[in-house]
């Protein structure tokens, strides 16, 4: 959303600077223009209140409240403006993009539609406005309505850089970034100086893969102003990208010096320092903001996740556990729980972690991985029950297993006597891996169980497979190849095969040569 209300606080910058020569009114949008909400807000509270019959007044007021995300009080300030001044069109285009936000799109399109009647055809400020305001309500976004007005201020304006740069910015947030930058293009053909669209060009291409070109944008933003908070944060993207992360502190340093110093600049900080790997730096920083904000959900997200990514465990859980007592329920994000489950695996918690795991999924099916973790632990908990109900369960759910929790379920299922059940798992793994020897040793230990008696031979092709694949001298399997040979002999002394009998017997004496059967069987031959 503040993405949106920057590029908003802009248009207003181009439109609006050179119409007021208050130097408090300078400082506002310029305030807005670099992303300083918090003295945004500052300056037009006080120019509101100095001046309240003036409805620019409550107007900007109203967009550094909506930029600062403060929905609830922007509306009330563009209705006072409305209420002070009924034929000034700024506030409408304001209230209208407050209605879209809450999705009220039919009483939005009237206010909009008001806007418009109160100024000439020739107009460009309050459509632009209107574009853009089209474009600030996520979900409830009306690209198609965007461009269209907008494109109907390029037809008056040609030589308006912002009208282009605005298209621009509606084309970028559509995720059309072939028609951002030919916007952009036009836009700094006409003011190429504008550190605005440098900045965004240089966002655009880094979105494209384009590091050098990013770069070199973003160097000119800031020759021109080495004072512009948001380009000196978009180089710290980029420089994070590339995983220079020296260069990324530097850079998130340099947006400090120049931004809010506020609590909430301070948060965003932390934000990027979190992004930029700086865990170390993320938690000390974090520290120093508890003291005077100790029920901010969001930092002990953040310091919770920096003590995972430091694998400081402990450290982590206890975090992580203070921030479900302070966060809204309807602020929890999928990652927490996934951080909280992790940590708690690694404090030997499995129960707490496993109801964590399954609130991950449940937000986002996208942690499905959960699901192995979840049956590794039940398994090792010998809770083989458990197993197999949770993997019914997640496969009822459209979970895509993968070899190993085939693996854990087949185990399951024979621990359980479920011997059918276990070789058809068994089954799936040779579909899914033919060459490894695992699926054949457990559908012939199956097919052991449903035919005990070997009077159909039920177990004898899988044994058989799993002697050709795997590896006979390994130490780890021999139990299973001396199973083999043992079945296998057996097989052949039930079907009076002697020579055939006595090869596979004393294949086991090979490996076990105390193996009591194999002694009497080849004793019964001679």
């Amino acid at each position: 959303m503040k993405k949106v209300s920057f590029i908003i606080s802009l248009c207003l910058v181009a439109f609006s600077a050179t119409v007021f020569a208050q130097q408090n009114e300078s400082d506002g949008l310029k305030a807005l223009e670099s992303e300083n909400y918090a003295t945004a807000k500052e300056i037009f509270g006080a120019l509101v209140k100095a001046n309240p019959a003036d409805a620019m007044k409550w107007f900007y007021w109203g967009e550094a409240l909506y930029a600062d995300e403060k929905f609830d009080s922007a509306k009330t300030a563009y209705q006072q403006g409305i209420t002070t001044t009924p034929k000034d069109a700024h506030n409408y285009v304001g209230m209208g993009k407050c209605l879209l936000n809450e999705g009220k799109k039919e009483e939005a399109k009237k206010m909009f539609d008001k806007a418009v009647d109160l100024v000439s055809t020739k107009e460009t400020e309050i459509k632009v406005l209107i574009g853009y305001a089209n474009i600030s309500a996520d979900k409830f976004n009306n690209f198609e309505y965007a461009i269209d007005i907008v494109g109907k201020a390029i037809a008056v304006a040609k030589k308006n850089p912002k009208v282009y740069e605005a298209m621009g910015d509606i084309y970028e947030r559509k995720n059309d970034g072939g028609q951002a930058m030919n916007n952009y293009d036009q836009a700094i053909a006409l003011d190429p100086k504008s550190k605005t669209v440098l900045t965004k060009m240089g966002k655009l291409w880094l979105d494209a893969k384009n590091p050098e070109l990013s770069l070199s944008r973003l160097k000119e933003a800031l020759a021109i102003d080495p004072a512009f908070p948001p380009a000196h944060r978009a180089l710290g993207d980029l420089y994070f990208q590339t995983k220079q992360y020296e260069k990324a502190k530097q850079e998130l340093d340099e947006y400090m010096k120049f931004a809010d110093q506020n609590f909430d600049a301070k948060v965003r900080y932390v934000k990027y320092l979190f992004k930029a790997k700086y865990y170390d730096v993320t938690v000390q920083e974090i520290n120093k903001l508890l003291s005077s904000a100790p029920n901010s959900y969001l930092l002990y997200r953040l310091q919770g996740y920096s003590y995972a990514e430091l694998d400081k465990s402990a450290d982590a859980e206890a975090t992580l556990s203070t921030y479900f007592q302070k966060v809204p329920a309807d602020k929890i994000l999928a990652s927490d729980y996934v951080y909280y489950a992790k940590a708690l695996l690694k404090t030997n918690k499995d129960s707490l972690a496993i109801v964590n795991m399954k609130k991950a999924m449940e937000l986002d099916k996208s942690n499905s991985d959960f699901v192995k973790d979840i049956l590794t632990i039940y398994f090792k908990q010998k809770k083989y029950e458990q197993v197999t109900k949770e993997f019914e369960a997640q496969i009822n759910n459209g979970y895509k297993a993968d070899v190993n929790s085939y693996f854990l379920a087949a185990r399951s299922y024979y621990q359980q006597k479920d011997f059918v059940k276990a070789d058809s798992m068994n089954k799936v793994i040779t579909q899914l891996v033919p060459s490894s020897p695992s699926g054949w040793i457990g559908r012939a230990q199956a097919n052991v169980q449903i035919d005990p008696e070997t009077t159909q031979g039920l177990a004898k092709p899988y044994f058989e497979k799993y002697l050709e694949l795997v590896k006979i001298d390994d130490p780890k399997n021999k139990n299973n190849i001396i199973q083999a040979y043992s079945y296998l002999g057996y097989y052949y002394y039930l079907q009076k095969d002697n020579a055939a009998t006595k090869s596979w017997f004393e294949k086991v004496l090979t490996l076990d040569p105390e193996n009591q059967q194999a002694k009497d069987v080849l004793a019964g031959l001679k």
